[in-house]
């Protein structure tokens, strides 16, 4: 268990009263210790601005 997020899914699992949902985050920290377990980053979208269309013409 060298994973810290597969060690902070098991604390939440001893501390989860709902036995399914505990179970669930146990299998989220098998997956994190495996190196299986991804997760998606908030990525602001980039606006994509068009330059003018005289732009660079004298």
């Amino acid at each position: 268990m060298s994973n810290p997020r597969a060690a902070r899914y098991r604390r939440l699992a001893l501390q989860e009263p709902d036995s399914q949902k505990a179970k669930l985050l146990q299998l989220i920290a098998d997956e994190a210790d495996r190196g299986v377990l991804c997760t998606a980053q908030l990525i602001k979208p980039r606006v994509h601005v068009e330059p003018p269309a005289n732009a660079g013409q004298s």
